[in-house]
């Protein structure tokens, strides 16, 4: 895996080469040298995000097995408008 850094300035100038470095790896975009940014090419992305809610599912199962006052202590925290 390759890491790339570019600037705001020259990622505005070479999308095109960024978007072919982020296939091998994250591209990191900055403004005034901080991280802003973070291009990912799909693939790895989807893999993250299937990650994280694989996760979450696994931590909501397991507040469900806390029983009932637990589940529905958790659920009365979310909002639903």
């Amino acid at each position: 895996m390759t890491i790339t850094t570019l600037s705001s300035g020259q990622f505005n100038q070479y999308a095109e080469r960024a978007r072919k470095a982020a296939e091998h790896g994250p591209v990191f975009i900055t403004d005034h040298g901080r991280p802003t940014h973070a291009l990912l090419s799909s693939e790895p992305y989807q893999q993250r995000a299937i990650s994280a809610l694989d996760r979450r599912r696994a931590q909501d199962r397991g507040r469900l097995g806390e029983g009932i006052g637990a589940a529905h202590k958790h659920h009365s925290l979310e909002r639903h408008d």
